[in-house]
């Protein structure tokens, strides 16, 4: 179950009926919107994006609002994404705090961010008031239907305020080690009580191995996150890309994991080993899936 937005996709050029209803997948897809190179209106980019979402056909997953970032937005547009996904109930996503750059930006108002984005006319008189995520904050962004992309840069208290606004915050342990950020504050932010759940980011911002495709692959990023953080219990990996990206989503209960009452989606991978050691086997998977079953029918059937 990916935990993805669109990258690339702005909302005034994003069509995607077609694949939305053909595809057997559950997907939940959030419609990017950004503005600060257009100029266009944030109302404008907004209504347009509302009414593409509200336009597209029945499907087995949900679509949502995705501001880019907040130095790829203006603050009207973030305001305006959060209250229209409070008000219809729908999801909200944003890349915040993911790099140094973003983060000298808004905190202090100065760095190669802000002098580039200055040069190229953002109005910047929403740099120096504090981080992205108090940025967003002010926004009246941070809430239990925001996931927070990156988190990877953050100021003192702002784990702590995504803990008490419900935040998720989505880790792209591949994207992060492309960049090679700094080390991705788990710790801080599991010990706030925040939720985290694993992404992809895009195949922009990723290497691949040896005789590897370059593809977004959730087991590539739970093998990444593994060999990482050795400290980490298969067990927890292997929710962060299922139980706790449900959470995400606002789907828990639903999805994500293999109980009563919940939807009929479930991949099957080989593995003969010992049953002490088949979450590690899960984590580490370099494959295909063997089966995918999707609302009770085979997308991919076992074989006999």
């Amino acid at each position: 179950m990916p935990i993805l937005p669109n990258p690339g996709c702005a909302a005034h050029k994003c069509s995607c009926a077609e694949v939305w209803q053909a595809t057997p997948l559950r997907v939940f897809s959030f419609l990017e919107m950004t503005g600060v190179k257009s100029r266009r209106e944030p109302r404008l980019i907004l209504d347009e994006t509302v009414q593409k979402m509200e336009s597209l056909p029945a499907s087995r997953g949900a679509a949502g609002l995705s501001p880019h970032a907040p130095y790829s937005t203006v603050p009207e547009l973030l305001r305006l994404s959060a209250t229209v996904a409070r008000d219809k109930g729908w999801r909200l996503t944003t890349h915040v705090a993911e790099s140094a750059e973003e983060f000298e930006m808004f905190t202090h108002a100065r760095g190669p961010m802000f002098d580039w984005l200055e040069r190229n006319e953002r109005d910047t008189a929403d740099c120096g008031l504090g981080s992205p995520v108090q940025h967003l904050e002010r926004q009246g962004c941070l809430a239990n239907n925001l996931l927070a992309v990156h988190a990877n840069y953050l100021a003192p208290g702002d784990a702590a305020l995504f803990g008490r606004r419900g935040v998720s915050v989505v880790h792209c342990p591949r994207s992060h080690a492309f960049f090679q950020h700094r080390r991705f504050p788990r710790e801080e932010i599991a010990g706030a009580s925040v939720n985290i759940c694993l992404g992809t980011d895009s195949l922009a911002s990723m290497s691949k191995g040896r005789g590897q495709p370059l593809e977004l692959n959730l087991f590539a990023e739970m093998n990444a996150f593994a060999v990482a953080y050795p400290d980490v219990r298969p067990e927890t990996v292997l929710q962060m890309a299922t139980v706790n990206g449900a959470r995400a989503l606002g789907w828990q209960g639903k999805i994500g994991e293999l109980s009563e009452n919940t939807l009929a989606d479930m991949i099957a991978v080989p593995f003969a080993g010992k049953r002490a050691d088949a979450f590690d086997a899960v984590v580490h998977h370099p494959g295909d899936v063997c089966a995918s079953l999707i609302d009770g029918q085979w997308a991919i059937a076992p074989v006999a």
